[in-house]
């Protein structure tokens, strides 16, 4: 749904990291390549989503790592940020949103604050 809006949005191109793909290191371990690549793609990024399923009322464990990864200071630091959560049940994933947003604003992202909800 994302990836179709962009790339029907002229002048704008989407480039999708899937973190199952990648070979993250722990903190305080040398960067990987996937880990290199990963900022450098952030980085030249002009928007960034950010998207997690929610397990527990929380983000997913493997997003985490992710936003860690990124550096400090963090790539995400001064990005417009765009969250995405899925869920089932009849709050959705408000839960793991509420987390990911201190987690994102934290890195200085500028987490966008409008809601949009398809139900």
């Amino acid at each position: 749904m994302v990836a179709d809006e962009v790339n029907a949005t002229e002048h704008c191109s989407l480039e999708t990291i899937d973190d199952v793909d990648l070979d993250r290191p722990f903190l305080g371990q040398l960067a990987t390549d996937d880990a290199e690549r990963l900022n450098a793609v952030i980085a030249r990024a002009t928007v960034v989503v950010v998207a997690t399923p929610e397990y527990h009322g929380c983000l997913a464990s493997v997003t985490k790592p992710v936003i860690e990864n990124l550096g400090f200071p963090s790539v995400l630091a001064g990005k417009p940020v765009g969250l995405l959560g899925v869920a089932a049940g009849r709050i959705g994933a408000i839960k793991s949103l509420e987390s990911l947003r201190g987690v994102c604003s934290h890195t200085g992202a500028i987490v966008l604050p409008g809601r949009v909800c398809d139900r």
